[in-house]
């Protein structure tokens, strides 16, 4: 039998396009070209092929983007339950300006606790926050605020990481150390989008903005039929094994020493 594959997050990445306009949007939303909606049968074939790699992840963290603006955002939610043996937990991250439809509520309250929600609170900008808070409530769903506005902003605010195109100049020994401080590579995070699983959302943004993908390692096509599943079995155990290329483009997730900036600054839209 081959060896058990596991990873903590699986942060699916369902939609780019969002409610809000944010200029350190830590998934670049407001900066790429062509925001889309993941159709709902490449979701569907993204969970497919995530779980034909990875046998098992700790949490399943919807995001985006918006992930509730997503018009198919049901069905998705609904999908991810058919791999109940293969995730701990499902948690949905939401910045509180769209209030779930009822059939969404009804199936987070069947799933046993299994779903949880993630209220990031911007303020004012969250405006159906409460609506969404009374709702969890009413249907014993579990939830989380983490507030970003006033003076006590969670974790301090944001931290920027760069523009996923301008060289941070790096000598060789800051290469690798911006990586081993890096949170991503200890907590195992794996971003899907596109049909892709990466290393790190950084990455991801990277490959959304130019085209850019991360040296071998750093992701796998999870649609490449002409790679075998046992290679990409393989690769997925190193994916975390870096530095990779786009690290010299990132100021690096390090949650220590990292500066902090105030959350949700909004851009104009365009």
């Amino acid at each position: 039998m081959s060896e058990r594959i596991t990873c903590k997050n699986f942060d699916y990445f369902i939609t780019s396009r969002c409610t809000l306009n944010c200029k350190l949007c830590s998934n670049y939303i407001p900066y790429l070209p062509n925001p889309f909606h993941t159709p709902k049968e490449t979701a569907f074939r993204e969970m497919r092929e995530f779980f034909r790699i990875w046998d098992y992840a700790d949490r399943i963290e919807f995001i985006g983007g918006e992930p509730l603006f997503h018009p198919e955002f049901f069905d998705i939610l609904k999908e991810s339950l058919r791999y109940e043996n293969q995730f701990g937990k499902i948690r949905i991250t939401t910045n509180g300006t769209i209030v779930p439809s009822e059939d969404t509520f009804s199936l987070i309250r069947n799933s046993d606790k299994r779903i949880e929600f993630l209220l990031d609170d911007y303020g004012p900008l969250s405006k159906n926050l409460p609506q969404i808070i009374e709702k969890c409530t009413k249907y014993d769903i579990p939830y989380r605020v983490d507030t970003y506005h006033g003076d006590s902003q969670y974790a301090n605010g944001w931290i920027y990481f760069g523009d996923c195109a301008t060289l941070r100049g790096y000598t060789e020994d800051e290469w690798r150390n911006v990586f081993q401080r890096c949170v991503v590579p200890t907590e195992h995070f794996v971003m899907v989008n596109n049909g892709k699983a990466f290393f790190c959302d950084y990455a991801m943004a990277m490959y959304q903005m130019n085209g850019a993908l991360p040296e071998e390692g750093g992701y796998i096509d999870l649609f490449d039929d002409a790679i075998a599943l046992e290679e990409k079995r393989e690769r997925a155990k190193k994916i975390w094994q870096g530095p990779f290329s786009t690290c010299k483009y990132c100021t690096g997730f390090d949650v220590k020493n990292a500066t902090r900036y105030p959350a949700a600054e909004q851009l104009p839209k365009v």
